[in-house]
């Protein structure tokens, strides 16, 4: 189910709350409940009214003021590191022996591509 059918699904869950669903609406909705087991465990699970004040809960217990303080503490940090935090020497250093080992093997190759090129490549005798 994509976002746009679950977000129709629970429209017509909330008009069946607030009791204002059409007949259309409701013969979709059971056509959904009907569909998956999973749908009727999800919505028997939304009328729940413990379920919903645990929620409602859990929801209040929430600090938004912290969450962004904590949130822009990190963001701090992040761009406060840049080019002068340990990961970024790290990261410099990989590349750097990365780019190194590449380089070599490239030399390499080539060297022995031109060296077979020119007939001086070792030959092997074949008894």
């Amino acid at each position: 189910m994509n976002i746009d059918q679950s977000e129709h699904i629970a429209r017509l869950i909330y008009h069946h709350i607030v009791g204002d669903i059409s007949a259309e609406a409701q013969k979709e909705l059971d056509k959904w409940l009907r569909e998956n087991e999973r749908n009727e465990k999800v919505y028997e699970r939304l009328l729940n009214t413990d379920f919903l004040k645990s929620e409602c809960n859990k929801l209040r217990a929430i600090d938004p003021q912290r969450a962004m303080e904590a949130m822009q503490a990190r963001i701090h940090d992040a761009s406060s590191e840049g080019r002068s935090g340990r990961s970024y020497h790290l990261r410099t250093i990989a590349l750097t022996m990365i780019s190194t080992a590449a380089m070599l093997l490239m030399l390499f190759g080539l060297y022995f591509y031109w060296d077979k090129a020119d007939g001086h490549a070792p030959k092997m005798q074949v008894a």
